[in-house]
């Protein structure tokens, strides 16, 4: 990777909605390590409100936040957002159905490894 190719990539934005503090941190380091750069937002409403003025590349959700369902979140996102990449966090049971129609682009189970998540982002 040239000096060029790793300055482009660190101008992406990853923007992080999880209420979880250890998980947030986690995913932030582990969106560094794929130079990105990062903001956690520790409500989906937060999350939203980001959006409007980040415009963040890529979006990771919670699908579980205590203020707003993820799959809502990725709708109203999607309005703003429309090249946005979103991607789901969630546990067991996710039906990729059901996310594709909210507007997801992809999703990845807890705990998120390092691998798994560069297999998702762009």
């Amino acid at each position: 990777m040239d000096v060029q190719q790793f300055g482009t990539r660190m101008q992406r934005r990853l923007l992080i909605v999880e209420d979880h503090p250890d998980t947030a941190g986690t995913l932030a380091v582990l969106a560094r390590c794929c130079l990105f750069r990062t903001l956690i937002a520790a409500s989906g409403f937060m999350g939203a409100d980001i959006c409007s003025w980040w415009k963040p590349d890529v979006v990771l959700i919670d699908l579980s936040l205590p203020d707003i369902d993820g799959r809502a979140m990725a709708y109203a996102i999607r309005t703003v957002l429309k090249t946005a990449k979103l991607i789901a966090i969630g546990e067991g049971g996710v039906n990729a159905f059901d996310l594709e129609q909210a507007g997801f682009d992809d999703h990845v189970l807890k705990p998120v490894t390092l691998e798994r998540l560069k297999d998702v982002l762009p």
